[in-house]
């Protein structure tokens, strides 16, 4: 009724062929929506490897540092730092920092180019610098137009990588090959799942224990 597409006190009518359509519809799409859910949900238990009884092998480990440093594949030393302490602060929290900071970039990079060419029209002979300035011109009020609509963005968010050494993982770590595996939606760490094996992420989980349990004070491995 708010939306003036029903009359005050009326009902879905599930005699009503075309309600009941739409009802099935509804449901239908919802309930395959569960489905797909079900089929692609990850266990941890999917993704572990058995450990001796001291816990994680030093062979596992030693293969989880090395996903954990290569820029090819984990790369999580790009926002963990080397030694998992964090305090590498990321522009690209989500698309609309990633679209801000673009916006911002190209608008530097003209103003460098206007500046470049403002060098050139100081230096160009009497007769020549007039016109270069006047062609100039258009390209300084680009920069201060552009400059203007982005200080009027919003600020951006910047993230800031969880530190792992000697630190503590939301959600606990039972979750954490889930997390390695999907990533972590709602902030720019991704999953690494879709181009590795589970024995890759049972490893990467078995360092990330092993960085926990270091002291924050400790120097890089």
């Amino acid at each position: 009724p708010d939306a003036g597409t029903a009359e005050p006190g009326s009902e879905l009518s599930l005699t009503s062929d075309g309600d009941r359509q739409m009802l099935d519809e509804w449901f239908g799409t919802l309930s395959q929506r569960w489905g797909k859910a079900r089929e692609t949900a990850v266990s941890p238990a999917s993704m572990s490897i058995a450990t001796h009884a001291g816990g994680d092998s030093p062979e596992l480990i030693a293969a989880g540092e090395a996903l954990f440093h290569d820029v090819q594949r984990a790369n999580c030393v790009k926002c963990h730092g080397p030694a998992g302490t964090g305090g590498v602060p990321l522009r690209d929290m989500d698309d609309w920092n990633k679209r801000r900071q673009g916006f911002v970039d190209a608008t530097e990079l003209l103003a460098a180019a206007a500046e470049t060419r403002r060098a050139a029209a100081q230096s160009a002979p009497p007769a020549y610098r007039q016109q270069s300035f006047a062609q100039l011109r258009p390209l300084e009020q680009q920069v201060d137009e552009r400059r203007g609509v982005a200080a009027a963005f919003l600020p951006p968010v910047t993230a800031r990588p969880r530190r792992i050494a000697g630190g503590v993982l939301r959600g606990g770590g039972d979750r954490l090959a889930v997390a390695i595996h999907e990533g972590i939606a709602g902030t720019p760490m991704p999953g690494i799942g879709a181009t590795s094996s589970p024995q890759d992420v049972a490893a990467l989980a078995a360092y990330v224990r092993f960085l926990l349990q270091r002291d924050q004070s400790e120097g890089a491995l």
